[in-house]
């Protein structure tokens, strides 16, 4: 009866432990896994590379927009309905309060709401994270991925 109880111990141990690791493992840190588990229920959702977006940009956007581009590899965009209390809204400021992110901008003007977050590594951003909320018309949320320093962010933003 002992060594029956211990090998039940055993397979239960194995199990609780396998499936510990099954879901850590599957489990997307970041805004990607954010992104994938919301994708399917917004009204836009976009994952492309950044080479793709330099192109699509219009000509007098450029000069904006590029230098918040070098040194990113991706892009991924949602939007969604104009409530700021809809499912991705919440989800989103959930999605804030479990992350390790640091907040760069928060600004409300003339019924825009703009407001952007980066996760950074010493000195490296890996992850640039904006919602750009106007009132009655829509939520974006854009995340760019890659590498940029730290202070190219800064100085980008003091521009502005």
């Amino acid at each position: 009866m002992k060594t029956l109880n211990a090998l039940t111990f055993r397979c239960g141990a194995w199990l609780v432990a396998t499936c510990f690791l099954y879901v850590s493992c599957t489990t997307q840190k970041g805004f990607q896994g954010f992104y994938n588990q919301h994708k399917r229920s917004t009204s836009l959702a976009l994952a492309i590379p950044t080479y793709v977006v330099k192109i699509a940009i219009p000509q007098d956007s450029r000069k904006e927009i590029i230098p918040y581009l070098k040194g990113m590899r991706k892009v991924r965009f949602l939007y969604d309905a104009p409530d700021p209390n809809s499912e991705l809204n919440m989800a989103f400021n959930n999605f804030l309060k479990s992350q390790d992110l640091t907040s760069y901008i928060s600004t409300k003007k003339d019924g825009q709401i703009v407001e952007i977050w980066a996760r950074k590594n010493n000195n490296m951003i890996h992850e640039l994270i904006l919602r750009f909320y106007v009132e009655d018309d829509a939520t974006v949320i854009v995340a760019l991925m890659g590498k940029v320093r730290k202070d190219q962010i800064q100085n980008l933003l003091k521009q502005e």
